[in-house]
């Protein structure tokens, strides 16, 4: 199938913009962008941003032109469709079918500074580590519960009466040894799971002098990943925060 464009009717920047997608795969979608040269930068989680002056250049290159809803409605019954609100980006997105024949399990992970729609299911905490040695920081990670050979952010899991913020930082003290005020906190992004109900895992973040820690803790590398750790689900979140980098998915 042919990839879609709508019109460049929608302003920002100075500019004018069009909606770029595929009806039938992220992969098609950014062989097409690749080809075209259009930035990474430019994809926002399903689909890529087309300023006005490259609209003909596309639609040379094969793209066929539609309506805006013509474009929602095809993305939609394509299951590529990615919601979020207004200052989030959707980061990665995995589909997991294994909830029986004709359902499955979507899990998006947003960069965001907004708080989780409901009461989220966790919360892990993104704790950076400054070095005078260094301009990148390093990154806070604890043994994983389920194996002794990898590493996972450090955090707990949540009930409705719980204050986030500080049932975070008394996660953190407990697992590595280090103390955080709560109110340093901040909310840098959320794990989305989509199936039979939603559920929402939250991220915070913090920068502190990096210090000893307890046997099972470690600072570990951000350009690098320990142990596994970056292909964690919530690894491109680290290189988001770090870089402002934008993983395609």
């Amino acid at each position: 199938m042919p990839l879609l464009i709508d019109e460049p009717r929608w302003p920002a920047h100075g500019r004018l913009w069009s909606h770029l997608v595929s009806d039938t795969s992220f992969a098609e979608l950014h062989a097409f962008a690749d080809a075209l040269g259009l930035p990474p930068r430019s994809f926002e989680g399903d689909h890529y941003d087309v300023p006005a002056e490259r609209y003909e250049a596309v639609l040379a290159a094969g793209a066929r032109p539609v309506s805006i809803r013509q474009l929602v409605v095809a993305l939609h019954a394509s299951g590529l469709r990615r919601p979020k609100r207004k200052g989030e980006r959707v980061l990665a997105s995995t589909f997991v079918p294994d909830v029986g024949p004709g359902r499955g399990v979507r899990r998006d992970l947003l960069a965001s500074i907004l708080p989780a729609p409901v009461t989220p299911a966790e919360v892990n905490v993104l704790v950076f580590g400054a070095t005078a040695t260094t301009t990148r920081p390093s990154l806070l990670v604890v043994h994983a519960p389920t194996s002794d050979a990898s590493w996972s952010l450090p955090g707990t899991r949540l009930t409705s009466a719980d204050d986030v913020m500080h049932a975070a930082a008394a996660a953190v003290s407990q697992q590595t040894g280090v103390r955080l005020n709560p109110r340093t906190l901040r909310i840098s992004g959320h794990t989305r799971i989509l199936g039979t109900a939603q559920t929402w895992l939250t991220y915070l973040t913090t920068t502190v002098a990096t210090a000893p820690l307890s046997a099972d803790a470690l600072w570990a590398p951000t350009d690098v990943g320990l142990g596994g750790s970056s292909d964690a689900p919530w690894w491109p979140l680290v290189g988001w925060i770090v870089d402002r980098r934008q993983p395609r998915t």
